[in-house]
């Protein structure tokens, strides 16, 4: 019994993360509500799976709110810019869809409106754990999120996978899992990106900030 409550057994670390996630999740999500402070609570909740997935045992409370902070304008930045855009998107696409226009213009419509939204895709899952693992300018955040999106296309596509199969599995079978969510989501992510960021690391497109 005593080796089951043994913080270094794997089963036990792994609820402990659980447990971790569903509060990072809480918090991600409360600190979101003003909308502009999204993208500062997702480096924040990046920022701590990041280092749940390297094993590093700290306060996930403190070291949210302490990477919320320090990137508040950064992540403001970022909202101002990625939430009008997702809209201008997603409003374009249902235009194009109920248009009454010729065939060829729908299609091309439709066809740029699926360009962007993958491009869109590739920003948000990049852009926040970039921001929270690397100092940069908000511009160069923007374009080293794409490079990155492009040049690990296998990482991309796990990520966004685990995103919808989360989503979906929560809408269709196990509401519970929300409790999980975002959280869940960014702790997985992670252990896909820590091959990724120590090819980054390696070269010089960031300053590296201290985890």
């Amino acid at each position: 019994m005593n080796r089951f409550f043994n913080p270094d057994n794997p089963v036990f670390s792994f609820l402990g993360k659980l447990l971790d996630c569903i509060i990072l999740n809480a918090l991600w999500f409360v600190t979101s509500l003003p909308v502009f402070t999204i993208g500062s609570s997702t480096s924040a909740l990046y920022y701590c799976t990041l280092k749940l997935s390297r094993e590093s045992g700290s306060s996930v409370i403190g070291e949210f709110f302490h990477s919320f902070k320090t990137n508040l304008k950064s992540g403001a930045k970022l909202s101002v810019i990625l939430i009008p855009c997702g809209i201008a998107i997603a409003l374009a696409g249902r235009f194009y869809m109920r248009a009454l226009l010729p065939l060829p213009l729908v299609a091309l419509g439709c066809g740029l409106c699926l360009l962007f939204a993958v491009i869109y895709l590739i920003e948000i899952l990049y852009v926040f754990p970039l921001l929270a693992r690397f100092e940069n300018t908000t511009a160069a955040m923007l374009k080293n999120a794409f490079v990155v999106g492009i040049r690990f296309p296998l990482c991309t596509v796990m990520m966004a996978v685990i995103h919808i199969a989360i989503f979906y599995i929560g809408y269709k079978y196990f509401f519970p899992i929300f409790f999980l969510g975002e959280g869940f989501c960014a702790f997985l992510c992670s252990y896909l990106l820590k091959p990724v960021f120590a090819l980054l690391e390696a070269g010089s497109l960031h300053e590296e900030k201290e985890l």
